[in-house]
């Protein structure tokens, strides 16, 4: 788009139609810049530095540059061969740093650098040879390449549609359709006059810039819209992943609840199956000596069996407190004899649980070659019937079928306004190591044909319902257990 065709032809002062075209340029350029830097987009200012080149190009070329600087007819004639060689060579620089891979089009980088190297040529050409032609002839070849090499970048741009690419690849056929026969006509006939020349390259730089620009520009805005996207979709995702992790988490937590329950269920049973032993044992002793015994007594240890084993039945069916959020599935609750209430104390006869006790284990203890003493006592203490019952049933039958003893004694002791159950034996006792093994659920000897519950059952439940529970033991001597049970009003004052 550069043309002389002889040294020391003469450019007209400029007039306004020159004052409009640069202010329109210089105010496209500006828009151009505004607009890059409000997106944030710096890297795209080079195409703006680029156009500003063109814009110099054209001012050199019609005179306007050397009007300007008042400079002379030599400045004229060779400004724009400088200044057109570092155009084109900063624009074949441009649109090679702008082919985006994987495009095939990446291909023409090297090319590209090529001819921005060869671009540096024509000012040489011209002090070697001393003519203008063979500069010019080179410089006008290499902006008519580059001009058609503009269109290279926009192809490779991913974020353009289609449509806007294929506009871009039949831009330089209608470019060039256009140009090529105009410089001919100049070049091969009578030729242009200055005037004319310039008026065309206007023209000519005015429809390539705004092609140019255009196509920038709309690549910058479809980059910040995918950005967009991509900040949005990022946004979802993190939405997204915050819900999984909040169902997941919602999910271990109904896990952690339900294998609580399960737990507890299962610890329930064993506590339940270990706990049936004996009573059902006394009722199969009772059963088989109805015919052979007072029948009038039998039958009264049938009825307290049974009713025993009825509430530890209703004590194991009423824990709906273990499947709430507020009460802790792992832990047990108990149930009042007569009432069914959870955790409830009342008034209790020592005489009662401890003649219980003797009907229950008096034919175990006999079959055993045990001596079983079971002492009466007249207090009363103010606990759980039921977590009493189970207490003194578990350290009887532990002291009876495990401790090898010749006498298991139970009784009772007052103390401070407290009543002392004692369960002791004279049997092979233990260490501490292995009473403290005896007091772990699940716990027991080697040659031990229990399932290692009695007294970690009875630990637990004195904990459960705020009784004082302590055992020691001997080894050798025997073993001793104690369950301390707060005295009724009446009796601690007594």
């Amino acid at each position: 788009m550069t043309a002389l065709g002889a040294e020391g032809a003469e450019a007209a002062d400029p007039d306004l139609w020159d004052a409009a075209f640069y202010t329109w340029s210089v105010a496209a350029l500006v828009f151009y810049c505004v607009t890059i830097a409000t997106l944030r987009q710096w890297m795209w200012l080079s195409y703006g530095a680029w156009a500003a080149l063109l814009l110099l190009l054209w001012s050199s070329l019609d005179g306007t540059l050397a009007y300007w600087l008042n400079a002379g007819e030599h400045f004229h004639n060779l400004s724009p061969l400088v200044i057109g060689s570092a155009t084109a060579a900063a624009g074949y620089l441009l649109f090679a740093s702008r082919l985006e891979p994987p495009h095939r089009l990446t291909r023409l980088r090297i090319p590209l650098l090529s001819l921005a190297a060869l671009s540096l040529l024509p000012v040489p050409l011209y002090y070697l040879s001393g003519s203008f032609v063979p500069g010019y002839l080179l410089l006008n070849s290499l902006m008519m390449v580059m001009a058609i090499a503009g269109i290279f970048p926009p192809i490779t741009w991913h974020t353009l549609s289609r449509g806007t690419r294929l506009l871009a690849m039949a831009w330089p056929v209608v470019f060039a359709a256009i140009v090529l026969p105009v410089y001919l006509t100049h070049f091969l006939g009578e030729g242009f006059t200055r005037r004319e020349l310039d008026i065309f390259n206007r023209y000519g730089f005015l429809v390539y810039l705004s092609f140019a620009l255009s196509f920038a520009v709309m690549n910058v805005l479809a980059q910040a819209s995918e950005k967009r996207e991509a900040e949005r979709q990022a946004v979802l995702s993190d939405r997204r992943a915050a819900d999984a992790a909040l169902a997941l988490e919602r999910a271990e937590q109904a896990y952690e609840k339900t294998r609580q329950v399960a737990s507890y269920r299962s610890r329930q049973l064993a506590d339940a199956s270990h706990d049936l032993k004996q009573p059902i044992a006394a009722l199969r002793a009772a059963i088989d000596r109805q015919q052979r015994v007072d029948r009038h007594r039998d039958t009264e240890r049938i009825r307290e069996a049974v009713e025993y084993l009825d509430l530890l039945a209703a004590s194991y069916g009423t824990d709906e407190q273990a499947d709430t959020p507020e009460s802790p599935a792992s832990t047990p609750i108990d149930v009042n004899m007569d009432t069914g209430d959870p955790l409830r104390r009342e008034s209790i006869p020592l005489s009662v649980l401890l003649d219980t006790v003797a009907r229950m284990f008096e034919a175990d203890a006999l079959q055993r070659g045990v001596t079983l003493s079971v002492r009466p006592s007249t207090l009363q203490v103010l606990a759980p019937p039921l977590a009493v019952m189970r207490c003194l049933s578990n350290l009887v039958s532990n002291a009876l079928q495990h401790a090898h003893a010749g006498k298991v004694l139970v009784g009772v002791r007052r103390r401070f306004g407290t009543a002392l159950i004692v369960v002791a034996d004279n049997g092979r006792g233990m260490s501490s190591a292995d009473l403290h093994a005896a007091l772990t659920r699940g716990a027991k000897g080697p040659d031990s044909p229990g399932s290692g519950l009695g007294l970690a059952i009875v630990s637990e439940l004195a904990e459960q319902h705020d009784l004082c529970f302590a055992c020691s033991s001997i080894p050798g001597q025997g073993t001793l257990a104690t369950l301390t049970l707060p005295l009724t009003q009446a009796h601690a004052t007594a």
